[in-house]
């Protein structure tokens, strides 16, 4: 997870971008001075540093590892980036449309500067020759099993949205929107420790007095789990990991860890990454994140704009709330492994060996080594420390679990309050007019909108089949009569089946009404329409 602070952060401004809040319009082309920039933070770093100034070299360090974010922010907040994109792809990248695989290329810069942020960061810490090389491809591993996840999700909408009953029962329609999501949640936590397992470079733990000393840990805590893979650094890295759920769990030791620690200090290591499984840290974060996304989703504005802005802040805030309850869990699982084992000591001690090569640095995910030492050090001499600790850890669990099932089930209503007028609204999509005309008959209270729709296209229905030809017919028809709400349903309908030139007619509507007739969108909108759909002036 060390890159997912900066790719939720990519996410988060890629669709600030979507929504049309970048500060300029400047030419892409200047996106390329961005790319040196890591290279310069770099060097003036090391300058700082062989000059003696080292809370300067600490500043230009900290801004090496935000460019890769503030860089991408620049690009598609400053520049055309993204008009660029939509000119040579066709594709509108509107948030609220269906996601488009010309996504992975509007992320492309971002993974640009990531790798070179982490080729420059690999150059500031370690010297030339095989050092510098394994370090660098540890960390563009670490980034590629980070970023896979996305890159797939992309991928199978972009598979579903090739199937047009899919796109259109998944885009429109609430419930199958979240069977989908769940499906794609459930093959990620499937697929995810395989993922790690090969894009991390591990092997598993042969044979030998270390894995009979981590079953006889295992067997104390009565834990299963798929394997124990020893992951391969480069020695460059001493660390532990525990991934995926139930039996298909991978626990992860690195080779500088299992170099670096004897016996009772793996084993109390062994015991802290079973404590997660234990404490069910991923279940808490999974109902904490489920929860919380559900309720921002539940109390977002109705409007489109302030809508996605909303959303973007709550993915700012979760991003803080999951580090904050994540380094506490760490500390659960310190607590753990101490009962379990009973020897405070050796896990003091690993933490110490450990803190020493990562410099003891506390991270969003966990406290530093001296942190977690002085924490295990209180719990050990006053147990009830760990007891009350434990207790608001347990009270935070079930508060997640209880948001989750309120949000849940407040969604799970809502989502059948409007299945019946978002199933007619598919049908419309997919042009299954009679289909669409026999459900809206059924339901009470349905938008007026959608009633309008129906309604209009049983005119039609009556007369044979319906296809684009014949509503662009009604629609010039009723425009010649002057019959400019009649004309506005036609288009509505084209445009649920992607009809472009029925969009732009239904935005030349709404600046008319809005008394914009006459401005360049106005212009720019009218010069695209077939020439019998023009409005007088």
């Amino acid at each position: 997870m060390g890159f997912l602070p900066q790719l939720l952060t990519a996410v988060a401004l890629q669709t600030l971008a979507q929504l049309g809040l970048g500060l300029g319009d400047v030419s892409a082309l200047w996106g390329l001075l961005l790319l040196p920039v890591p290279y310069l933070f770099g060097s003036l770093s090391r300058r700082s540093l062989l000059a003696g100034r080292f809370r300067q070299a600490s500043l230009f360090g900290r801004l090496l590892g935000l460019w890769s974010v503030a860089g991408f922010g620049v690009l598609v907040l400053g520049t055309n980036w993204l008009s660029l994109l939509r000119r040579w792809s066709g594709s509108p990248l509107d948030p609220e449309s269906w996601p488009e695989p010309v996504l992975i290329l509007a992320f492309a810069p971002f993974v640009i500067l990531q790798v070179l942020c982490i080729d420059a960061e690999t150059r500031l810490n370690t010297g030339p020759g095989a050092g510098r090389s394994a370090a660098r491809g540890l960390a563009l591993r670490m980034f590629l099993s980070t970023a896979t996840p996305l890159a797939v999700y992309l991928g199978v909408l972009g598979l579903v949205g090739a199937i047009p009953l899919a796109r259109a029962l998944v885009q429109e329609v609430d419930l199958y929107h979240a069977l989908f999501l769940g499906t794609i949640l459930v093959g990620m936590g499937l697929g995810v420790p395989h993922l790690i397992a090969k894009a991390w470079r591990t092997s598993p733990l042969e044979p030998g007095p270390t894995r009979e000393l981590l079953n006889r840990v295992a067997e104390r805590a009565g834990f299963n789990c798929r394997a124990v893979r020893v992951w391969d650094t480069g020695n460059l890295i001493a660390n532990a990991a525990i991934v995926g759920m139930g039996r298909r769990r991978l626990v992860l030791l690195s080779d500088a860890l299992l170099q670096a620690l004897g016996p009772r200090e793996l084993a109390s290591v062994y015991g802290h990454e079973i404590g997660h499984a234990k404490c069910r840290h991923v279940g808490v974060f999974l109902a904490w994140s489920l929860g919380f996304f559900l309720a921002a989703d539940l109390l977002a504005p109705a409007d489109e704009l302030w809508g996605s802005v909303f959303l973007a802040g709550a993915l700012g805030m979760w991003i803080v709330g999951f580090g904050w309850l994540s380094r506490r869990s760490e500390l659960e699982a310190d607590l753990y492994s101490m009962d379990l084992l009973g020897d405070p000591e050796a896990l003091a001690s690993a933490l110490g060996r450990v803190g020493q090569r990562l410099s003891d640095r506390g991270g969003w995910r966990h406290f530093s080594a001296k942190v977690r030492m002085e924490f295990l050090s209180r719990a050990s001499a006053d147990p009830a420390v760990g007891r009350r600790f434990k207790s608001r850890m347990r009270l935070r669990a079930w508060l997640g679990v209880g948001l989750l099932a309120v949000t849940g089930t407040l969604e799970l209503r809502r989502m059948g309050e409007v299945y019946g007028p978002q199933r007619t609204r598919a049908d419309l999509v997919l042009g299954r007019y009679s289909s669409a005309i026999a459900r809206s008959a059924e339901l009470d209270g349905q938008p007026s909108e959608l009633e309008t729709l129906t309604e209009l296209v049983a005119t039609l229905v009556e007369q044979g089949e319906v296809g684009e030809e014949q509503l662009e017919r009604a629609l010039t028809e009723d425009l010649a009569r002057k019959n400019w709400a009649r004309a506005g349903g036609w288009a509505a309908l084209l445009a649920l089946r992607g009809h472009a030139p029925a969009t732009d007619f239904l935005r030349l509507l709404e600046l008319h009404d809005e008394g914009a007739a006459g401005g360049r969108e106005a212009l720019i909108l009218e010069s695209r329409l077939p020439p019998s759909w023009k409005l007088p002036h």
